[in-house]
């Protein structure tokens, strides 16, 4: 007999940083020219797209975030985080672990350097700097 869990819903909180949980076996890695480009990101725009974390804080999407923000020394820092009303099955936790960082979209070129050619070029500028 399977046990029938409720549906997830997603609310907003705010937890300090150092008490988030890095999840011992996040899949994703970022290289030390991306990390740097996602410090200067954060420096600039700050913290636009919260951490989701589990029940227990164990974070599920955001690790990098997280990651800067300590090596920034914003440890103590309240930020808000994506919380579930309840606890993911292990199975949930590894399927949105994974889908979270899917990227599904792709780039039309055409608009890109119409609209955003100058943008583009100045922020390659800004994060090569």
């Amino acid at each position: 007999m399977s046990e029938t869990l409720a549906p997830l819903e997603w609310h907003t909180e705010q937890r300090k940083v150092k008490d988030l949980v890095p999840y011992n076996y996040n899949p994703r890695k970022i290289t030390p020219e991306r990390l740097e480009k996602l410090k200067k990101s954060l420096k600039r725009y700050n913290l636009a797209e919260i951490p989701v974390v589990n029940t227990d804080l164990t974070i599920i999407a955001g690790h990098q975030r997280v990651k800067v923000l300590m090596d920034l020394g914003r440890g103590e820092e309240l930020i808000d985080v994506r919380l579930p009303n309840r606890t993911l099955s292990e199975q949930e936790f590894k399927e949105y672990n994974i889908v979270s960082n899917v990227s599904v979209g792709f780039w039309d070129t055409d608009i890109l350097d119409e609209v955003f050619g100058d943008i583009i070029l100045n922020f390659l500028v800004m994060i090569e700097n």
